[in-house]
C-alpha cells in the first residue's frame, strides 16, 4: 500500500491489477482508500531491470545512468548474484562520486521522485 503523501501527479501505481499514472483525484483516491476499511488500495511497482531500461536509463558495469554525476546503483551487479528471481535484494540506491546515498528505493514512484529531486526534470516513462 502506498501512502497518498508519496506520490506526485504523473506517478505510476497499481490499482485493482491496472497500471495507471497519478492525477489529483488519484491521489485524493488513494488518501481516502487508506483512511477508511478498503480492500482496494493503491499498490507500488516494484523496479525491475526492464522499467530502468524503458526509463531510457542507460546501463553501465555497476547500475544504471542517471546523468554525469548520479548512478543507480544495482545491488545484485556488484556483490550479488545477477539473479532476480532468486534474491530478496531488490532495493537501489543513487551513487554519488564514489558514496552511495544511505537510502535505498523498490518502487517506480520512488525513482520518479528521486529523479525529479536530483534533475529538476521528470522522468520519462511510459507503461
Amino acid at each position: 500500500m502506498i501512502q497518498a503523501n508519496e506520490l506526485r501527479i504523473g506517478n505510476w501505481v497499481k490499482f485493482i491489477n491496472k497500471v495507471l499514472q497519478c492525477g489529483a483525484g488519484t491521489i485524493e483516491d488513494c488518501q481516502r482508500a487508506n483512511s477508511v476499511d478498503s480492500p482496494f488500495k493503491y499498490e507500488p511497482i516494484p523496479i525491475t531491470p526492464e522499467i530502468l531500461e524503458k526509463c531510457g536509463l542507460l546501463r553501465d558495469r555497476e547500475g544504471w545512468i542517471i546523468s554525469y554525476s548520479f548512478k543507480i546503483y544495482d545491488p545484485l551487479i556488484i556483490g550479488g548474484t545477477g539473479n532476480y528471481e532468486q534474491s530478496d535484494r531488490k532495493i537501489y540506491t543513487i551513487l554519488h562520486k564514489n558514496s552511495v546515498f544511505p537510502t535505498g528505493f523498490k518502487y517506480l514512484h520512488q525513482l520518479q521522485n528521486l529523479y525529479f529531486a536530483l534533475t529538476g526534470e521528470e522522468l520519462n516513462f511510459k507503461l
